[in-house]
């Protein structure tokens, strides 16, 4: 009795042990980590709003939003571009308040707020892996994100990037544009189809078609296959990201992570869907791949009888012999007279040499991830999470962000019609009646100042991100581990005493010098990142942009509906909340 006694005494005392351990884990991590943080700030002269229990400065971000009315009404025609106030109006509050430099909390997560310019530089062009993306971004939007390319570090991330920066650089992009054009023409015959069903002018909502556009695009160009395609992924891809989106202030909540709500039981079902869809064109693609060729047949042929080795032989042999003479001779004659065709009809060369091209060995983007997730030393699971997560990254990346940006710009050059002509004139005058094509996007210079222009007043990521993994100073500022530093790139791109006082309007002559000559300091204007952590489909984007752009205001004119409702709005990028819609014409 006295052992089962001291027994129970020894299990009590470690259970007890145990929990307070788990305790102390649970208030270090609440409590007096996020203080150590902030006294090390403090110590510095860095002030931030004072944040509450658990979670943290929510409630203040949550309230400040809600009380700001500066939404525009249907029917009313000013229009202003100051996004950063409208989507972040806590941050200009906390900027007046603390100066540039500030910190505040997202539950227990620590962040440190910096718009110096001379900081924001260090940050950007920093190339040491103790800086890097953010632990809370795979915890947080794992299901949406994953480990690619867009938030792994260290050697995880410089293996990707390696991977799949070559399939996007310049040279690589110009064999995509007749892709483009392609995308680019089915949404002008839709919309051409749609004004001549409406009588000569549709009231049309164009985010869908962009949508579909860059979804087509980057289907055809980079995983070789087209929009049906891949619609469903795109699909619960967007339901994926408006799902996570309603939650995104409750990023630094730990507890809230794990909570089965319906929310997360939604979040999980489509992730698991979404796995899927990828994972089933990555089958096609292997199976495409596999050796299931004639000989293969043949010898299949011959081991499926009850021929004795030396007829099985045979068998293969004679067979071989028959396809070698009727594919050798025959073959070659009629090469021969083709070539002699082709040669004395040059348009048929030409269209031979273009079809050639667009039909090119599956060696796109999807091929490079699966081969490098072969190279590796990945199990089965790693091998399957390496491609999807990197899948969903492209997918995001180059269907999301394009299509919103696209969305902006057409608003802006409904707003401003004086701009529109400009660009059409430009666009009329190179292309001629021709489709444009990779000389001709270059020497588009104003449709590339618009552009630029658009992507400064509504970039579509809006804040850069990086988690300092060990101490590290910037300036004059030691950043302890574990600080999350944001740089708000949008309240960068719209600061009065870099671009000067018409900063909130919108202006592409700015840019008539390039970006270098658009501001005092042109390393602030980063739509696409800077430094080693640059967006690697910079080049993919733009050409995406020029080209849809370029066909739209070739064929059609357009003005803002009047059921258009200025409201910028953060669903994880920067969209217009009730989208945008046009009145268009055909020209």
């Amino acid at each position: 009795m006295d052992l089962s006694l001291l027994l129970l005494k020894v299990m009590i005392t470690i259970a007890l042990l145990g929990f307070c351990s788990k305790l102390i884990q649970i208030c270090d991590a609440l409590i007096l980590k996020p203080e150590r943080i902030r006294s090390k700030l403090r110590k510095q002269g860095i002030r931030g709003p004072p944040p509450s229990f658990l979670l943290g400065n929510i409630n203040d971000m949550k309230k400040k939003k809600k009380s700001t009315t500066s939404k525009i009404q249907p029917g009313e025609q000013a229009l202003t571009h100051n996004c950063s106030s409208a989507v972040f109006p806590f941050f200009d509050l906390w900027r007046k308040q603390y100066g540039s430099t500030f910190m505040f909390s997202l539950g227990n997560m620590q962040i440190l707020h910096t718009n110096h310019p001379d900081v924001v530089k260090e940050i950007s062009i920093c190339t040491s892996l103790d800086l890097g993306k953010p632990s809370y971004q795979h915890k947080e939007r794992g299901p949406l994100l994953g480990h690619g390319i867009l938030t792994s570090n260290g050697a995880t991330w410089a293996h990707q990037r390696k991977i799949l920066a070559p399939e996007l650089y310049m040279e690589k992009v110009k064999d995509t544009m007749s892709l483009m054009v392609e995308s680019s023409i089915t949404l002008v015959n839709s919309w051409t189809n749609l004004i001549e069903s409406e009588g000569g002018v549709a009231d049309v909502h164009v985010d869908k078609y962009m949508r579909s556009f860059s979804g087509d695009a980057i289907s055809r160009a980079c995983f070789g296959s087209n929009y049906s395609k891949g619609e469903d992924i795109f699909s619960k891809l967007r339901e994926l990201q408006e799902q996570m989106s309603k939650k995104v202030l409750f990023s630094g909540i730990p507890v809230l992570r794990h909570l089965p709500t319906k929310s997360k039981r939604e979040t999980w079902r489509l992730e698991k869907e979404v796995h899927s869809l990828i994972m089933k064109v990555v089958k096609e693609r292997k199976e495409g791949a596999s050796q299931n060729d004639l000989l293969q047949m043949i010898i299949e042929g011959a081991t499926n009888t009850d021929f004795g080795q030396d007829e099985t032989d045979r068998f293969i042999v004679d067979n071989c012999k028959n396809i070698y003479l009727a594919g050798y001779e025959t073959t070659a004659v009629s090469a021969t007279w083709t070539l002699m065709l082709l040669a004395s009809n040059p348009e048929w060369q030409q269209r031979v040499v273009k079809e050639r091209k667009e039909g090119a060995s599956q060696n796109d983007l999807l091929q490079m991830i699966i081969e490098g997730a072969t190279n590796t030393d990945f199990g089965q699971d790693e091998t399957d999470r390496f491609i999807v997560d990197n899948c969903k990254n492209i997918y995001l990346a180059g269907y999301e962000t394009t299509a919103v940006s696209a969305t902006w710009t057409l608003m802006l050059l409904a707003s401003n019609p004086e701009w529109q002509q400009r660009v059409r004139t430009e666009v009329l005058e190179i292309c001629a009646d021709q489709m444009p094509d990779a000389d001709m996007v270059r020497k588009m210079k104003t449709l590339t100042m618009v552009i630029h222009e658009s992507l400064r007043l509504y970039p579509p990521v809006p804040v850069v991100s990086r988690e300092a993994f060990r101490d590290m100073k910037f300036g004059d500022i030691n950043v302890p581990k574990g600080v999350n530093v944001w740089t708000l790139m949008v309240s960068l791109h719209q600061d009065p005493d870099i671009w000067g006082p018409d900063a909130n309007i919108f202006n592409p002559e700015r840019f008539a010098n390039g970006v270098s000559g658009a501001c005092k300091l042109p390393y602030v204007y980063m739509p696409f990142g800077v430094g080693p952590r640059i967006c690697a489909g910079q080049h993919f984007a733009m050409a995406e942009l020029k080209i849809l752009l370029a066909l739209i205001v070739s064929n059609f004119s357009f003005s803002l509906s009047p059921k258009y409702r200025h409201s910028p709005a953060l669903c994880l990028l920067i969209e217009p909340e009730h989208g945008v819609n046009l009145l268009i014409k055909k020209l």
